[in-house]
């Protein structure tokens, strides 16, 4: 038998991500084979101080990172273009299954030519100018570097400042300017971490500093990291397992996805298996208050995350059933709808849900 199940927790102080900052929430979803998304909700001590950011973790044994920009061009002549129309011309022309695509380096609004490195494909179509970039190079590995293009790279884009370096925080402690933020750092091991930070919309999120951006960088044990364009910039599309298409995931503090010079994506080289590995479950909202009801969308993952039908036959249920039931109608896409109904009370760990009633979360969990 085949049971899926709807597992909820409470919300609270979690990890101390330095001095007066903390994870309030931490919720892990599949986009692929080897790259994997935390959303993480953080704020101050005094809980006044929101922000909303995503890490990417990217396994780089089976995938890798290219540089794009406007219409895929390289011949220098310069343009703006969304990360989303970037990434639809470079997957054309690499043939490339992109599975995750972020803005890259700061670049002139007049005209779209970045400010600093930008190689694709093994050809350099802008200078370094001296700055810091990050870089995979015609072996696969991944690098960040500081000064000019050494001839190694396949893949280069720009950056404005470095925020770790090996191993040490060099961004200011005493910067306090909070914006949207995109980033990009290296593990020990050689992964790849993208994080991005929404920003410049209190109190859903405010934007993170330098030095707070350098912080999750370390958490998530980069050895390396380098800071991208930001502000209004800031973009992040992802096509999550059981997905064909990348969507928009954060919250652009333009209220739209902005034209931007560079762009870098995420290529997986996995390749679809046809066997069924995971349901892929997202709420339509994440938290809830008694006696209501919360629809899910349930779509079926390969083994590599590639979309595949839910098995036939299939069994729900949810972790603590005194919290509620859950019922579920398979979808005409091969997927399934599942409705969790909240109980209308719940006394657990001295919380009291109907005078708490947003201090619960629901985290989509599937179980073969």
């Amino acid at each position: 038998a085949v049971f899926f199940m709807v597992a909820l927790s409470g919300i609270g102080a979690g990890t101390v991500a330095h001095a007066e900052r903390y994870d309030v929430t931490a919720t892990e979803r599949n986009i692929s084979a080897g790259v994997t998304e935390t959303e993480y909700f953080t704020n101050t001590t005094s809980n006044d101080d929101q922000v909303v950011a995503y890490a990417v973790e990217i396994d780089m044994s089976v995938n890798t990172l290219i540089a794009g920009y406007k219409d895929y061009d390289t011949s220098g002549e310069w343009g703006l273009q969304t990360v989303r129309e970037q990434a639809a011309a470079a997957s054309e022309a690499r043939n490339a299954n992109i599975v995750v695509a972020v803005n890259g380096d700061y670049f002139n609004m007049g005209t779209g030519e970045p400010t600093g490195a930008l190689v694709m494909d093994g050809e350099e179509v802008h200078a370094s100018n001296g700055r810091p970039y990050f870089a995979v190079l015609k072996d696969g590995t991944a690098v960040i570097r500081e000064g000019e293009l050494r001839g190694d790279e396949a893949e280069a884009i720009g950056s404005p400042m470095v925020l770790v370096r090996d191993g040490e925080i060099v961004a200011d402690e005493a910067d306090t300017v909070k914006q949207p933020r995109t980033a990009v750092g290296i593990k020990a091991n050689g992964d790849v971490v993208i994080i991005v930070a929404d920003g410049r919309q209190t109190p859903y999120s405010s934007g993170y500093n330098y030095y707070d951006l350098a912080v999750k960088f370390k958490e998530a044990g980069c050895v390396d990291a380098v800071n991208l364009d930001g502000g209004g910039s800031t973009t992040y599309l992802a096509k999550y397992a059981g997905t064909d298409e990348l969507t928009l995931s954060n919250s652009p503090s333009d209220g739209q996805e902005r034209s931007v010079s560079t762009s870098l994506f995420v290529v997986s080289r996995a390749e679809a298996t046809g066997v069924f590995g995971s349901v892929e479950m997202t709420p339509d909202n994440q938290v809830y208050t008694p006696g209501s009801a919360v629809t899910l969308n349930a779509v079926g993952a390969d083994t590599n995350g590639f979309a595949t039908a839910i098995p036939e036959g299939v069994t729900w249920q949810v972790s603590d059933d005194s919290m509620g039931s859950v019922t579920a109608a398979r979808s005409d896409d091969g997927g399934m709808t599942v409705t969790f109904d909240a109980a209308a009370e719940k006394e657990k760990e001295g919380l009291n849900m109907k005078e708490h009633m947003a201090d619960w979360r629901i985290h989509a969990l599937a179980f073969v």
